[in-house]
């Protein structure tokens, strides 16, 4: 399960507001992947980074780096 199921839409909302008030950067972490973030942006949750090892690796974290994945995440980034 990913950070998005634990906390849920409005739990990350409440500590997006609670950061951008402070001015505090922030990350989201947790089996994150593409789809995450296109729910995230429809909610207006715009973390400044994204931990994403697992996502963008082959067979999981333990694996190497794919460039499709990495593609694929720079594209859904607007990169």
């Amino acid at each position: 399960r990913s950070t998005l199921d634990h906390l849920g839409i409005e739990g990350l909302k409440q500590l997006d507001d609670v950061a951008r008030e402070g001015d505090l950067w922030w990350a989201l972490a947790g089996s994150i992947d593409t789809d995450c973030v296109s729910q995230l942006w429809a909610h207006r949750v715009q973390p400044h980074c994204f931990g994403v090892r697992g996502d963008v690796c082959d067979r999981g974290r333990t694996g190497t780096l794919s460039n499709d994945r990495i593609s694929k995440w720079k594209e859904s980034l607007g990169m």
